[in-house]
């Protein structure tokens, strides 16, 4: 079978239906390696280096050199090596992920600064690749959505509308937002394999922001609420609020090749009613705050890089400076917008703006890389959190090279790291 491999068209600048394409040359990553001081905070609001860890060699064992990663058959070994590296915006320069490369992997990063997304202006894709091209891993940072409806029967068409930089969207779960991410970007032809058990500390920590997100949304209702001038009977209330975790295995049929496929998104959501006498207004905002699919070309390439897609994600993580370019840049539509607008609806659009455009990506896109799944957490030789899967495996270091494989398995003169 012709050999088939996944990657991003959005890459190059643009979204578009050909992520999923044939084989080429190797690219080049516009990556590069992660270097940078890790402190840690303290009581009086400073910060202090964290001291790494450096395994002594026992009395009776002799200090061996350890072999670069190029000098080794990494073939003989049974786990996995691979390397820190950053993803950049080439526009801004800001640093938009971290993430866990294995050896002969690329990290490919883009940002797309063009779509219709006022809380969100800004969205990443980040997409890992095998060397063979048969295994793919791609995750796409947060975007926004609203939907409405009024007393008189009228309601949203799905549109991007452009002008006012707004996503319309019925509301959806965030299984159904996975269908449509396939839907959208690759092929409706997808069938359901499995429903994943969801991890019981990741549905906690979205419960816990669920909770934060009903009580900032109830806070900011209440003060637009109680404005001056509100003499008409106004009033907004949170009609309801969910969030919801896709946790699924597929099949997808895209380009002649099925794909095997395991995904994972988290959805937030608020309704809010607004009832003005005469006429009332239900409005749904909603946002996707990740999502992540982990594509192979065949089920046995799927089961031999399942580990290599483990490592990926859990050490993935948005990095603080992407989160807050965001959110500036969502700041600054919102004011265009608002300056446009009657008081009544810059009132009510401050709210929206409190939710979705300042505290969203803070609460949720930051740290959900912590919560995934259950792992190990180890601290490597520069003091920085190495995680890794949770199957009694050993983490190894060389310089900013990492092996993680079988206790004893490790090249020669590699340095054991110690679990945290």
């Amino acid at each position: 079978m012709k050999k088939k491999k996944i990657i991003a068209a959005l890459l190059a600048g643009a979204m578009s239906l050909s992520m999923l394409t044939g084989c080429s040359e190797s690219s080049t990553s516009d990556t590069t390696e992660n270097s940078y001081d890790i402190y840690d905070d303290t009581e009086d609001g400073g910060y202090t280096p964290l001291t790494p860890i450096t395994p002594s060699p026992s009395d009776n064992t002799e200090t061996q050199v350890a072999e670069p990663i190029t000098n080794i058959n990494t073939a003989a070994y049974s786990g996995i090596f691979g390397e820190l590296q950053t993803g950049y915006d080439q526009t801004s320069g800001v640093e938009v992920v971290e993430g866990f490369v294995p050896y002969g992997w690329t990290m490919e990063t883009a940002v797309n600064w063009n779509t219709a997304d006022m809380s969100y202006p800004g969205q990443a894709t980040v997409v890992f690749q095998s060397p063979d091209g048969q295994a793919t891993v791609i995750y796409q940072t947060s975007s926004h959505y609203e939907f409405s409806w009024d007393s008189l029967g009228q309601m949203d068409e799905p549109v991007i509308d452009t002008v006012k930089r707004v996503k319309k969207q019925p509301y959806m779960t965030a299984d159904e937002y996975i269908s449509y991410f396939m839907d959208t970007y690759f092929s409706t032809d997808h069938t359901l394999l499995y429903q994943m058990e969801q991890p019981q500390e990741l549905i906690d920590y979205v419960n816990g922001n669920l909770n934060t997100m009903i009580a900032s949304t109830e806070q900011q209702l209440q003060m637009v609420n109680s404005v001056p001038g509100n003499t008409m009977g106004n009033d907004y209330t949170l009609a309801g609020a969910e969030a919801t975790v896709g946790y699924r295995q597929d099949t997808l049929n895209y380009d002649g090749i099925t794909y095997y496929t395991e995904s994972m998104a988290v959805n937030y959501a608020c309704e809010i009613f607004y009832d003005a006498q005469v006429y009332q207004l239900t409005f749904d905002s909603w946002d996707n705050d990740f999502v992540i699919m982990y594509a192979a070309t065949s089920e046995e390439a799927f089961n031999e890089y399942y580990n290599y897609y483990k490592m990926i994600y859990e050490n993935l993580a948005v990095m603080p400076r992407f989160v807050y370019l965001i959110k500036a840049y969502s700041d600054q539509l919102w004011a265009i917008r608002l300056d446009a607008q009657n008081t009544s609806n810059r009132e009510f659009n401050d709210m929206l703006n409190d939710y979705s455009g300042a505290t969203a990506a803070d609460r949720f896109t930051e740290s959900w890389c912590d919560v995934i799944t259950e792992r190990d957490s180890y601290q490597s030789l520069d003091g920085s959190v190495i995680k890794t899967p949770h199957d009694n495996g050993s983490l190894y270091q060389n310089g900013d090279q990492y092996y993680y494989g079988d206790p004893g398995s490790e090249p020669t003169g590699w340095t054991q790291l110690q679990a945290l």
